[in-house]
Parts: structure tokens; C-alpha cells; sequence
């Protein structure tokens, strides 16, 4: 294999691993939202996920 080729194929496999990285960020994300929403904020304030613009 030419080293262009190994080149290529390294680096499609770099962004197919950003890529899952990266959607597994957004579902950590995600999560933590959901939890966080839980907590009152200041006196009876308490807000959720969604009401913050995050999907549960």
C-alpha cells in the first residue's frame, strides 16, 4: 500500500472515532441535562430538560 493510501485510510479511521466520540458526548450531555434539570435553582424555581431546550 502506498503511503498516501495508509494516509487516507488513517485518517478516515481518526474522523469515524471523533465521530463516535462525539455522538457519545452528546448523549452524555443529554444525560447530565435530564439530571441537572432536577435541582431547584433559586427559592421554588425548578426547571426541566425540556423547558431548557434539552431532549430527554
Amino acid at each position: 500500500m502506498r503511503p498516501l493510501d495508509l494516509m487516507i485510510q488513517q485518517n478516515a479511521a481518526m474522523v469515524e472515532e471523533a465521530t463516535a466520540a462525539a455522538r457519545n458526548l452528546v448523549g452524555e450531555a443529554d444525560r447530565m441535562a435530564v439530571l441537572s434539570g432536577r435541582f431547584a435553582l433559586s427559592g421554588d424555581d425548578t426547571y426541566s430538560a425540556a423547558q431548557i431546550g434539552y431532549a430527554a
